[in-house]
């Protein structure tokens, strides 16, 4: 689990699709983002961003 882990790598989509998984939830305060990358939205390609977290 999430407990083992001292850094996350996270792509966020701009989009709220249907679907039955998801990354769990993580407490904001245990976490510091130290990296993130906004790309824009391309044609039919939706914004995205590219996160990296590390323990606090």
């Amino acid at each position: 689990g999430l407990e083992q882990a001292d850094r996350l790598y996270l792509t966020r989509v701009a989009l709220s699709p249907d679907g039955d998984a998801w990354f769990p939830e993580f407490d904001l305060n245990q976490w510091k983002l130290v990296s993130n990358v906004e790309n824009p939205a391309e044609g039919e390609k939706p914004a995205y961003n590219f996160e990296v977290w590390e323990k606090a």
